[in-house]
């Protein structure tokens, strides 16, 4: 039994660690209850997502996903607001608008911003078509660096040929007033304000280089009959995909300047549809601009259309008083050539034969007292000025191509006969048409003047540079330009001086005189062309060869030329050639 004393302690204990406990339960308790009871009125969040509206680009539908509001207010960013949860709005035009969304409550309110951008998804065509239609035509500034037409390589090293360069901007004023229509419903309209150009070697030679009559049947046809009316005004559709950057015009005969460019060739019917590259599409200012290029695929090469569209018409300059035309045919007889005159906007003319004889007739006949290569130039004039046309005669009645004229019964060496023209290509054999090398290229290009090439009778073919040769991007050179043999890259090293094998085949009644050369590399004056096509790099094919076609052959009792020729268009159909002169040293 305790004692007292001992007694009173215990109890003591006992009731101050009740006490304690007691204390720490109701503090316990107390703290729980004050963390489970829930503010009545927390901060809200502001939050929404926007989606344009399917059916309608001006719309866009809002969605809420605020916490803790009880009332919103929206600023759609153009004047207008809303104070409905997930409110949708319709914007009056295209463009960037700033939303504001406040979410609120008995507390206080959130706001939130974002940026939404309202594009007409077919904004990008009506660069095109302006908000309802939009013309276009060639351009005929003057102080525009670029040219309204112009082909060249696809290496983009020279221009072949551009209108407003080797052409006056008013020779073909028919071509210069021609409108291009884009709608912005999809149509496409052609309208040639009546009349087209006949483009040479496109229509027939009685109205090839004037400005035809497109309503006349007689006038819209083509060098081989085919008759070209669907080439004349008309309205037609349209495909512009701005992510491709492609242009399609739809229908038969639709076009865009020229109607012989077709997607990737030259073509001498109307086709069912064209697409054309666009280079660039400029709607800044008051003068849009367009850039458009098809590709020439048997020539390597490319067309280029720089097209206009004026914000007020009355800007267009005026097109400038147009020089003549000169253009002509011939027929050989023998020794005789009787000359047509097809020049257009002529009113005099002065003719010189190449043989230190002229005349002023407007259709003369000329008998030639010996065999040669004669240069005959056309001088066209009125009142604007005065326009030359030129041609290479070749006069051989007594002048005979075999195998003892080509290597002489031993051997004999060609080179570049150093004059204008000794390397051309265009559409037709001998043709010029694209690039011809010019007087100042013996020099500029001395190069490829000074390279032999060397024919034996044993059938033995010898290509020599001399030190160096005119090099371009396909041998891995680029700019172009002449250099060492020993700089060429392995893949063109085959291009450099060689001994190789040629077959001659003499011309028999209707057929052409032949020379093929074979061997890798095995070449004449032109590395690049071979039969149905050009390299677009190297190395070239091994034992390969090339033919050439035997154009003409004259001994004037001083000089034996020869010109060759190479179809170099796919499957060897024509339509794209290279010419070449050569001199016997």
């Amino acid at each position: 039994m305790l004692e007292p004393k001992k007694y009173l302690h215990a109890m003591l204990d006992l009731r101050f660690s009740f006490l304690i406990l007691v204390v720490l339960g109701v503090f316990i308790i107390s703290a729980c209850d004050k963390n489970d009871d829930p503010d009545p009125d927390p901060d809200p969040i502001a939050s929404f997502q926007f989606a344009i509206d399917e059916a309608d680009f001006l719309k866009v539908n809002f969605s809420n996903f605020s916490l803790n509001a009880t009332s919103y207010s929206w600023d759609f960013g153009d004047g207008n607001s809303s104070t409905e949860e997930s409110p949708s709005h319709t914007y009056a035009e295209g463009g960037t608008y700033t939303v504001v969304l406040t979410a609120t409550n008995s507390t206080t309110s959130h706001d939130i911003s974002k940026e939404i951008t309202v594009v007409d998804p077919n904004q990008a065509v009506k660069g095109l078509t302006g908000e309802t239609s939009k013309t276009w035509k060639l351009l005929r500034d003057f102080a525009d660096p670029e040219y309204p037409l112009s082909v060249g390589p696809a290496s983009r090293s020279e221009i072949w040929w551009a209108y407003g360069r080797e052409d006056p901007i008013g020779a073909r004023p028919c071509l210069m007033e021609e409108e291009y229509i884009f709608h912005v419903d999809g149509k496409y309209e052609y309208n040639s304000n009546g009349s087209v150009f006949a483009d040479y070697g496109i229509w027939s030679g009685d109205v090839a280089g004037q400005c035809v009559d497109e309503t006349d049947p007689s006038q819209m046809v083509g060098a081989n009959g085919d008759d070209l009316s669907a080439w004349g005004s008309g309205m037609f559709t349209f495909d512009y995909d701005a992510s491709a950057a492609t242009l399609t015009v739809n229908g038969l005969g639709a076009h865009i300047a020229l109607p012989k460019v077709a997607t990737n060739d030259e073509v001498g019917s109307p086709q069912s549809a064209v697409t054309y590259q666009v280079i660039s599409l400029e709607t800044d200012g008051p003068v849009d601009k367009l850039v458009l290029e098809t590709t020439l695929a048997t020539a390597g090469g490319y067309w280029q259309f720089v097209l206009v569209s004026y914000d007020n018409p009355a800007d267009e300059p005026d097109l400038p008083g147009a020089p003549p035309t000169a253009a002509f045919t011939e027929v050989i007889e023998g020794s005789t050539v009787s000359f047509v005159n097809t020049s257009v906007n002529g009113t005099s003319y002065s003719w010189d034969f190449g043989d230190g004889n002229s005349s002023t007739e407007e259709n003369p006949v000329h008998t030639y007292a010996n065999d040669g290569n004669y240069t005959v130039v056309l001088s066209a004039t009125n009142e604007f000025g005065t326009t030359d046309a030129t041609a290479n005669i070749v006069i051989s009645t007594n002048s005979v191509f075999n195998a003892q004229t080509f290597h002489g019964g031993s051997s004999k060496t060609w080179k570049l006969n150093p004059a204008a023209n000794a390397l051309a290509v265009g559409p037709g054999k001998g043709s010029g048409e694209w690039f011809a090398t010019t007087a100042d290229d013996i020099t500029g290009r001395a190069c490829t003047f000074d390279d032999t090439y060397t024919f034996s009778s044993d059938g033995v073919f010898t290509y020599a540079t001399n030190g160096d040769l005119w090099a371009e991007a396909y041998m891995g050179i680029d700019p172009p330009g002449c250099v060492n043999e020993s700089d060429l890259s392995a893949d063109a090293a085959a291009w450099g001086s060689g001994t190789h094998a040629f077959t001659l085949t003499e011309a028999s009644g209707d057929l052409p005189a032949y020379i093929t050369v074979t061997g890798t590399g095995a070449f004449i004056a032109l590395p690049k062309a071979y039969n149905g096509g050009e390299y677009a790099a190297g190395p070239p094919t091994a034992d390969g060869s090339v033919t050439y076609e035997v154009l003409s052959y004259v001994n004037d009792g001083t000089n034996e030329i020869l010109v060759l020729t190479v179809d170099i268009s796919e499957g060897e159909t024509g339509g794209a050639f290279w010419t070449y002169t050569l001199v016997a040293e």
